[in-house]
């Protein structure tokens, strides 16, 4: 949606303090007329979309399209999902470009453990997809995404997509398996296995919810 009165972003709460501007650019877009440009010296600047209803899957991919400027240093930027559960606070997320100041440093792991490298940002448009598959069926409210910027940087958002019924790869291949033993249970007539089979969790779970 265009920009209208005070609203820089339409749908979308943004963090309004000094050191931090988050608006729409319209000099650079994946799509569309515009991407949302998020840029800090220091604080930490958030990006957070209106709440949603929690999808009854379970399960919540988030897709964003990111890009940074050529040559720029990399943004601590979090791609995150926040919500309540029976009125307590929930928040998942993933890091991306680099890791915050704060755990560069190793305060966040006293034992020594070391932090799993994140993926680095690109110039171009890159997709990236965050996925949380273990969402409560009931007592989730207040669902949001959201992007903070954990430090100084800056870093460009479009393209934001969300999807309640979404596997990755090595699901997709177990789903395929399954399915092709059930086809051979079938054809040998062993009818009992493939019954079993087909009253699993998985077979349950994409009746209930995959459209045919």
């Amino acid at each position: 949606k265009p920009a209208t009165g005070e609203e820089l972003l339409p749908d979308w709460a943004v963090t309004k303090r000094a050191g931090v501007l988050i608006q729409a650019d319209r000099t650079q877009s994946r799509s569309g007329q515009c991407s949302a440009r998020i840029t800090s010296t220091g604080p930490v600047a958030c990006l957070v979309s209106r709440p949603f209803a929690a999808p009854n899957t379970g399960r919540l991919t988030m897709s964003v399209w990111l890009r940074v400027a050529e040559g720029a240093q990399q943004p601590p930027l979090r791609l995150a999902i926040e919500g309540r559960i029976e009125g307590r606070p929930y928040y998942r997320y993933a890091e991306v470009g680099a890791l915050p100041a704060a755990k560069q440093a190793g305060q966040s792991s006293p034992l020594g453990a070391q932090e799993p490298p994140v993926t680095p940002i690109g110039s171009s448009w890159t997709q990236f997809v965050f996925a949380v598959d273990d969402l409560l069926l009931e007592g989730v409210s207040q669902v949001r995404v959201r992007f903070d910027l954990m430090g100084a940087g800056e870093v460009w958002v479009d393209d934001v997509q969300l999807f309640d019924l979404a596997f990755g790869e090595i699901e997709r291949r177990e789903l395929a398996k399954l399915i092709t033993v059930a086809e051979y249970q079938l054809q040998t007539r062993r009818l009992a296995e493939c019954a079993r089979l087909l009253d699993g969790y998985w077979p349950r779970f994409l009746e209930a919810f995959v459209l045919l």
